[in-house]
């Protein structure tokens, strides 16, 4: 079981929690006005230059990162943890009751559909003859290019496919293209799980395969030649 927090929930624990506190346990702060000073912790500096307002509840470094954010995107970055172990955090520091909403989380599945699709596609482009493979040789993209990105190409008349035991019905049929498999999916993961986002995967997945699938298509490219 996986969980994560309504936005009302973190809401009202950032209520409760003084980011001056919470940030004074790892940087020395002075007063500066109304603001706190200090050394940014995310990169070397010698002069202050990390600012942080009670008034605001916000930190902000003015120096060479530019880092920002609240008191949860402090402690993401600062003991680099995703959202809702940063939450999880406070609230146990500070000894602050927070409701969890728990899901059954089926993700890895859905994951594994899509490094399936991005292999099957990767495999097309690389161990047959096809258009696409020698359009990308063509404009200089090396073999390890193509692997270290997941560049596959699909064949065409493809009318249904089934990976994983999940159907993706005429989603993929007859689109000749550029995938980028892997990247555009683990990117969306990364992004969901720092939202704490809970939500129907395989629907992702799917649009996921079809929305990469058309990204490029490589007879426009002949086409022209």
């Amino acid at each position: 079981m996986s969980f994560s927090f309504s936005k009302e929930a973190v809401e009202e624990l950032k209520n409760r929690i003084d980011i001056v506190d919470v940030i004074g346990r790892t940087v020395q702060l002075k007063r500066a006005g109304a603001n706190y000073k200090g050394l940014c912790p995310f990169h070397n500096e010698k002069t202050p230059s990390f600012i942080v307002s009670p008034q605001k509840q916000i930190f902000t470094c003015f120096g060479g990162c530019g880092a920002s954010g609240d008191v949860v995107s402090f402690v993401e970055k600062y003991y680099n943890l995703d959202f809702n172990e940063a939450v999880q955090k406070l609230a146990d520091e500070y000894g602050i009751e927070i409701k969890k909403k728990e899901y059954k989380d089926d993700r890895e599945k859905y994951y594994e559909i899509n490094r399936e699709a991005a292999r099957f596609f990767y495999r097309n482009m690389t161990e047959t003859v096809n258009p696409g493979y020698t359009y990308m040789k063509n404009r200089g993209i090396e073999d390890r290019t193509i692997k270290k990105f997941g560049l596959g190409y699909e064949m065409e008349a493809i009318a249904a496919c089934t990976i994983g035991g999940v159907s993706v019905n005429g989603g993929i049929g007859k689109v000749s293209g550029v995938i980028i498999g892997v990247a555009v999916f683990e990117l969306l993961k990364s992004a969901l799980q720092l939202l704490g986002v809970n939500t129907n995967y395989q629907y992702i997945a799917q649009g996921v395969v079809i929305v990469v699938a058309i990204a490029l298509d490589i007879r426009k490219y002949i086409a022209k030649k």
